[in-house]
């Protein structure tokens, strides 16, 4: 039988386990997005809180290609991007190039 402390170290690495396959899982689906969606390449970064509930604390972008936007419009993308990552995500956003 375990103890109660073991037990606890346990469901902690379990919801660790958890929280960080949450992120990747969450990070590809935001360059998979990006690329179609704004036809962008990206590296992200997500944070999610470790209590289980799984609700993102931070989210950061690093647009690597813009595509066919030139570089007047790169401002104007990384806007739109931080926007809709703010409201799909519900956390803060940083959008860096």
């Amino acid at each position: 039988f375990q103890n109660a402390d073991d037990a606890a170290a346990e469901e902690e690495r379990f919801l660790l386990s958890c929280t960080q396959l949450a992120e990747t899982n969450a990070e590809r689906a935001i360059g998979s997005w990006l690329e179609e969606e704004f036809g962008v390449l990206a590296e992200s970064r997500v944070t999610f809180a470790q209590d289980g509930s799984y609700s993102a604390k931070e989210v950061t972008v690093c647009v690597t290609d813009f595509g066919i936007y030139g570089e007047e419009a790169h401002i104007d993308i990384s806007l739109q991007i931080g926007e809709a990552l703010e409201k799909w995500f519900g956390c803060p956003v940083e959008v860096l190039s």
